[in-house]
């Protein structure tokens, strides 16, 4: 590929990442002013771990990764639903929850809505929007330098990945327009800062690059497929979620050793 043509696909992909964090933090401005329950919901009903202080009056163990199953004893089916009802209660009504945690026991929780303020806003969406912006930043940049080095082809896919997911993370809470893409990218940015991993800061994939790339990024799209299946399962997605995260520990820890090893050797 020429240095033309790694400039038009470096420009495509900063036009796209500009388009879809603009999208993102408009549509996010909807909750300023607005009653919220106090926490986010998911598109599966599940509350999200997320949280500012101030904004839960019960411990955050009762209510985050658990479903919405009802609001005020009536049964909710969608996110919108939730939103729509606790809309109607207004802020500062009590509103009990009917919610059922990962192993299938029910609960009754019962907060009272707030005001999402513009501080909300500022602290949770730009965090997200710049993180993302960031993540994909280095990655662009690095390529641009060295466009044939492992290492900085294996940071854009990282840049791509981990900036995709964090981006669409703001998504996730409503009008959950890019949930599918969120998880895409979720499970995929562990395979990619693997493969970080195994090129930076020396090669350590040389000749057998081609397979053992194909082993590492056939594996995360397995598990892609069996995250999006599970998707609207709550005790499985948790589940799902977790061995995501857990699988980008993998990836960042094998980043520091190999660093920290190569560093001392």
């Amino acid at each position: 590929m020429g240095n033309a043509a790694i400039r038009r696909v470096l420009g495509g992909l900063a036009i796209g990442a500009f388009a879809l964090a603009a999208v993102i933090a408009v549509n996010a401005t909807r909750w300023i002013s607005a009653p919220f329950p106090g926490f986010f919901v998911l598109p599966n009903r599940v509350v999200a771990s997320v949280s500012l202080p101030g904004w839960l009056d019960v411990p955050a163990s009762e209510l985050l990764q658990h479903q919405i199953v009802a609001v005020d004893e009536r049964p909710v089916r969608t996110a919108r639903e939730v939103y729509a009802l606790v809309g109607e209660r207004g802020v500062g009504a009590l509103v009990r929850y009917a919610v059922r945690a990962a192993d299938g026991s029910v609960a009754t929780v019962v907060t009272r809505p707030r005001e999402f303020s513009t501080w909300d806003y500022l602290l949770v969406f730009t965090a997200y929007i710049l993180n993302g912006a960031a993540f994909l930043g280095v990655g662009l940049v690095v390529f641009a330098l060295k466009p044939r080095h492992p290492a900085a082809q294996a940071l854009l896919v990282v840049g791509l990945l981990v900036g995709c997911w964090v981006t669409t993370g703001a998504d996730l809470y409503g009008p959950s327009w890019f949930y599918r893409l969120h998880v895409c990218a979720e499970a995929f940015s562990g395979a990619a800062l693997v493969h970080f991993a195994l090129v930076f800061p020396t090669d350590r994939l040389c000749a057998r690059g081609a397979r053992w790339l194909t082993l590492i990024y056939g594996s995360a799209l397995g598990f892609t497929a069996w995250y999006q299946w599970v998707f609207f399962e709550p005790s499985t997605y948790t589940r799902a979620h977790l061995t995501a995260t857990m699988l980008q520990g993998v990836g960042i820890l094998a980043i520091m050793t190999n660093v920290f090893r190569d560093f001392v050797t």
